[in-house]
């Protein structure tokens, strides 16, 4: 199994440890009463413990109540008891707390939220009135600490814009040194947008910083296929920006340009099959690595020097060494996992290699994957389907589901989906109600009439009826508590189940699934079928008019059952060049064809796609987050 560190490391939420991080420079943090902020606290007077102050609570004023409710909430939470803490602000009457306890309390509680997931209650208390007319009168560590936590918010929530204004204004209430740490966090946000929605916020903004921000960003993004042209548009943006922030000071990512284009390699070999069972596979991913080198030359790219080897026959490691002995200074390839295999166990890599597939971990007799030693010279990328299951586990549960059936194909592939479904909605506290097969041969009603328990309501059915004794009008009824549907298969398949649901009273249930179930193609006719599907949908799906898809669907007579593969070989291209610099800067994401991609620390690349839905036949891009739709649907 691919990715053994959870592919939610690349969702919005791996931003709530980052960016708490932050404050105070890591100090503890402080939930004194009336001094809830970062700084380390001086001596301490002598505090009542939690039982008191409660017995207190229950034979006081309402005034009175609250405030002791509040004390002993904050103890709590400085005690690490944050579910009791979270309950007791739930339950206090906070229009009893006098100002200064307001600001305690609003604080603590959009803390408590945020770590524990409820990003709609934490929006909730830091957008409220009160608070927002309370600013003049709190302290400096107070302003730090609600401009990070509503910053850090909306990043969550996917509201760039208004994260990006929390943090700009936060650097008048941060000391000069904590000031870049603020930067790396906003420059954090704006990596995790699309440059169609960084476009969109460039063209709608009139600050001078977020505007200058939102450009460089968009550079960042969109310059990736050639590090020579990507430093000759930094260089330019410098040059028309000489007051910016980032001006003086590049993010991190950039300021390795130069080094790159210094260090970057200057032939490259290409170890991939071009015949046998695999043949069509490697020729399509040589063909995206082609499309993309083409378009780098066009943009001033300075030439590479391309070495080809066939991988079909013959021994791996052998052709590795014909590589380097030709003179190859980093190796895209190979493809097939035992190829893979084999030159992980090779004591010394001289040169760098860039795997097109991941290595299966060795696993014990009950399953469950062992840790698994990689040389450090070894890079993998992939299309895992794990990665892509996890992502629907996260956006179900952000969108408010907490039960969730599976539908997924018989077979070695459809059980590597599931799992990795079910290992990350459990492990959010999320539960599978159903875990249903089919195998596609004509099985699909039964298959979902079974998973949706219809057989159990006809069965009631007839018993009533002999109870009675006369025939009853009668509609069977599903079970009541799933919420969504994770939908593992292709298109083909996809086109089967989803009406085989309408036909079975469950037509209305969200479906998520993974890219799997599009084409790529948008067909109004032939995809109406799985209109409604939310899906992790790749770039190269969703953007026909991209260079290197036009040049495939020109040249390459390309397959559509190949297209996710054209776009790992596109994307093996912007990757090879920048292993160091993907490496070096955590958390650092390059926007490529399959996804973003971002280096976990065993040297493999997890990837999180855009999300979209079919309408009307088309793939329509979603938002990159929501805010769950209610209080409810957080806790059910």
């Amino acid at each position: 199994m691919p990715c053994q560190i959870p592919n939610k490391l690349l969702s919005r939420t791996s931003v709530l440890a980052i960016a708490l991080s932050l404050w105070g420079c890591g100090t503890t943090p402080s939930y004194e009463a009336g001094s809830y902020s970062q700084a380390p606290r001086e001596v301490e007077a002598p505090r009542e413990s939690v039982s008191a102050l409660l017995a207190k609570a229950k034979t006081a004023t309402p005034k009175q109540a609250a405030g002791y409710q509040l004390q002993a909430a904050l103890q709590l939470g400085d005690k690490g008891e944050t579910e009791w803490a979270q309950k007791l602000l739930k339950d206090m009457d906070r229009a009893q707390l006098d100002d200064r306890q307001f600001v305690d309390y609003s604080l603590l509680m959009s803390h408590l939220a945020m770590e524990d997931g409820s990003y709609f209650l934490a929006r909730e208390t830091l957008t409220r009135g009160r608070l927002e007319q309370l600013k003049p009168i709190l302290s400096q560590a107070q302003k730090q600490r609600l401009g990070e936590l509503k910053a850090t918010l909306f990043t969550l929530l996917g509201e760039t814009r208004a994260s990006v204004a929390e943090r700009l204004t936060l650097e008048q209430w941060l000391a000069p040194e904590q000031r870049a740490d603020n930067r790396q966090a906003l420059w954090q946000t704006l990596m995790m947008e699309t440059p169609s929605q960084l476009q969109k916020l460039l063209q709608s903004s009139s600050s001078g910083d977020a505007k200058g921000w939102y450009e460089l960003a968009l550079l960042a993004k969109t310059q990736v296929g050639s590090i020579d042209a990507q430093r000759r548009a930094v260089a330019d943006w410098r040059l028309r920006n000489p007051g910016h922030p980032a001006a003086q000071n590049l993010p991190q990512d950039l300021q390795m340009l130069a080094q790159l284009a210094a260090d970057k390699a200057q032939k490259v070999a290409l170890l991939l099959p071009t015949q046998g069972k695999l043949g069509k596979a490697g020729s399509a991913i040589r063909d995206g690595f082609m499309a993309a080198y083409y378009r780098a030359m066009a943009q001033g790219d300075s030439g590479t020097e391309l070495l080809f080897f066939d991988t079909s026959s013959g021994d791996i490691v052998q052709r590795y060494q014909q590589a380097v002995a030709a003179g190859a200074q980093v190796v895209i390839g190979p493809l097939d996992k035992r190829n893979l295999k084999r030159l992980n166990q090779q004591p010394d890599l001289p040169v760098p290699v860039l795997a097109m597939n991941y290595i299966e971990p060795p696993s014990n007799k009950r399953g469950l994957s062992l840790q698994q030693e990689y040389n450090p010279q070894l890079y993998q990328v992939g299309l895992a389907v794990e990665d892509e299951a996890r992502q629907c586990a996260q956006r179900a549960h952000l969108e408010g589901h907490r039960r969730a059936m599976i539908l997924a194909p018989q077979g070695q592939w459809g059980n590597r989906g599931a799992r990795a479904f079910r290992e990350e909605w459990e492990a959010l506290g999320g539960e599978v109600v159903g875990d249903e097969r089919f195998t596609g041969n004509g099985d699909y009603s039964r298959v979902i009439e079974n998973s949706l328990q219809l057989q159990q309501s006809r069965y009631r059915h007839r018993t009533l009826q002999r109870i009675v004794g006369q025939n009853l009008e009668f509609e069977p009824r599903r079970r009541q508590d799933v919420h969504m549907i994770f939908l593992l298969g292709r298109p083909n398949q996809a086109k089967q189940v989803k009406p085989t649901l309408a036909f079975h009273y469950a037509g209305h249930l969200p479906v998520y699934a993974t890219s799997h179930i599009y084409n790529g193609k948008p067909d109004p006719k032939g995809n109406r079928d799985i209109n409604d599907i939310r899906f992790t949908a790749l770039p190269w799906q969703l953007n026909l008019d991209s260079p290197e898809r036009r040049a495939i669907d020109q040249h390459a007579n390309p397959q559509t059952a190949y297209q996710q593969l054209y776009a790992l070989g596109s994307d093996s291209f912007r990757l090879y060049p920048r292993l160091r610099q993907l490496a070096q800067v955590p958390g650092l994401q390059i926007q490529g064809s399959t996804g973003k991609l971002q280096m976990l620390a065993n040297g493999q690349l997890a990837r999180q796609q855009q999300w979209a839905q079919i309408q009307r036949g088309r793939a329509e891009l979603l938002p990159t987050a929501v805010v769950p739709l209610s209080d409810e649907a957080v806790k059910r």
